[in-house]
């Protein structure tokens, strides 16, 4: 069997290990790094990641690094970076499409459909107060005045960013009984349209919604989008869930409007930093329902992920163009890197 190359794989994912013996199996020598839940809070420092993967024809890694400029120019031999998940916003991929590196990543169905459902779980969980409903049954009460809750149905449901997520969100409510606007100036009009949902500034979709979804990649232009006076636009009544990134709104300004009564409650499976500082002011309010990024962390969705992941790498060691390419623009200059390797 031919050797493909080295593979090191920083931020392991697969829980069996069954890709890794298919990549070996194709000739790979693999090395595995830190799995993403042994010390989540500590990732490699940009210099033990250039150790860790000194040598490499093709690494695969997860959101926990960043991949930048300091690390391409540091592997001379590297011909695929390949990213568990779909973002990729801690990969510098303007330096790696310079330097001739594909950046690949796994955008698979699987995950956005399990995004949804818990965006939808989270939704229900803070309308129907589950959290505040467990501490009373548990503390001996019973139903009463302080155990009313909210319907969905009949809720007004805006979705900030209309992709494949946000779409999905939409699908996944449409029996529910609640109407729809969402915000999103890169959406597709003629989706939006056919599935009846209008497509409405910020400003108009905070105002009207009862209940805010956002679904949104971190770029300069999201980070931070819903802050202080964003929020101060939502009524005291209407209900937040981000499944999406955490830095698209700013946490203490969600902690005060939360605290303050200017909002009725959020639901978060992001945050800005990960795993959060769990002593701050956000994490002692009752009317905050938190989850530890795990909106796309079925069994299903690892599976198909960390399948979608090998695929990528076989291809691009094999000198075949994998599915899902991030810079495709570099192919040409990628085909002459991967000729000049040493494996």
């Amino acid at each position: 069997m031919s050797r493909l190359g080295r593979l090191v794989i920083v931020e392991p994912l697969d829980l069996t290990g069954a890709t890794h013996e298919r990549l070996e199996r194709a000739g790979c020598e693999v090395v595995l790094g830190r799995a993403m839940w042994d010390e989540p809070d500590r990732s490699y420092t940009p210099a033990e990641l250039v150790d860790l993967c000194r040598g490499a024809n093709a690494v695969m890694g997860a959101s926990r690094e960043r991949y930048g400029r300091e690390f391409f120019e540091g592997m001379p031999d590297l011909v695929v970076l390949s990213k568990y998940g779909i973002g990729t916003e801690r990969i510098d991929v303007a330096a790696a499409t310079e330097l001739g590196i594909l950046v690949t990543h796994t955008p698979v169905d699987e995950n956005v459909k399990a995004v949804a459902e818990h965006t939808v779980a989270l939704m229900l969980a803070l309308l129907r107060r589950l959290r505040a409903m467990e501490d009373i049954l548990r503390d001996g009460g019973w139903r009463g005045p302080a155990t009313i809750v909210d319907d969905l149905r009949g809720k007004v449901v805006g979705i900030v960013g209309f992709g494949r997520i946000g779409q999905q969100v939409r699908r996944l409510l449409d029996a529910w009984g609640v109407e729809f606007v969402a915000t999103d100036p890169y959406a597709d009009l003629n989706i939006a349209r056919a599935v009846d949902v209008p497509l409405v500034s910020l400003h108009d979709l905070l105002e009207r919604a009862d209940v805010v979804t956002v679904h949104l990649t971190a770029t300069a232009e999201t980070r931070g989008m819903i802050g202080r006076q964003q929020l101060a636009w939502m009524k005291p009544t209407a209900y937040l869930v981000n499944t999406s990134r955490g830095d698209v709104i700013d946490e203490e300004a969600l902690s005060e409007a939360l605290a303050n009564g200017r909002l009725a409650a959020a639901a978060l499976d992001v945050f800005e930093k990960e795993p959060p500082n769990l002593t701050r002011p956000l994490f002692s309010l009752p009317n905050v329902v938190a989850t530890p990024h795990v909106a796309g962390f079925s069994r299903e969705v690892i599976a198909a992920i960390a399948q979608a992941g090998c695929d990528n790498v076989l291809a691009a060691l094999r000198g075949e163009r994998p599915r899902h390419v991030r810079n495709p623009e570099v192919l040409a200059q990628w085909r002459g890197r991967l000729q000049g390797r040493r494996v």
